[in-house]
């Protein structure tokens, strides 16, 4: 049995939600995984794969997010990244190309073998007036649009190649 390291960056809770919903859908796919937030990953070692995510902030993985993937020690193993990003609730095309491409690059940096990009949540509540009045700016939409058919769909979709001995 393959042994999964789910991991996560979130600024906010929305991330950890999504990646907790990824975990109790590979469980129920017979995944063996531990659930982490990025800040307490030190090493892949012990596991056959990954799945690895972060919030999105300035068009960049959260700083958590990113020194999860510096670590190194993913070679060879089965990685997938996915991300929640307010900009894919009303995302114009070029926008998403842009995340798309930044995903893809992180995904070349790995190795993984699949990535998605997911409408995240905002409550104005979680984020320091900095932040809020940034995302007022962006005219970011309030509220949760966290999609879990997607998500554990894409969970079912990676199973097999995470999974596999």
């Amino acid at each position: 049995m393959s042994k999964i390291i789910v991991a996560y960056a979130s600024a906010t809770g929305a991330t950890q939600g999504v990646a907790e919903r990824i975990a109790e859908t590979l469980r129920a796919e017979g995944a063996d995984l531990d659930l982490l937030p990025a800040k307490q990953v030190t090493s892949y070692a012990g596991y056959d794969g990954a799945v690895l995510g972060s919030g999105i902030r300035v068009g960049k993985w959260l700083g958590a997010g990113k020194k999860m993937l510096a670590l190194g020690g993913l070679e060879g193993k089965r990685v997938a990244l996915f991300c929640t990003c307010m900009s894919a609730v009303e995302c114009k095309p070029e926008d998403m190309q842009i995340m798309e491409s930044y995903m893809e690059t992180l995904a070349t940096s790995t190795g993984a073998v699949s990535t998605k990009i997911f409408a995240g949540a905002y409550d104005p509540s979680k984020l320091n007036v900095i932040m809020r009045k940034v995302m007022k700016m962006l005219k970011s939409p309030v509220g949760d649009y966290r999609d879990w058919e997607a998500v554990e769909g894409w969970a079912k979709e990676i199973a097999p190649q995470l999974l596999t001995d």
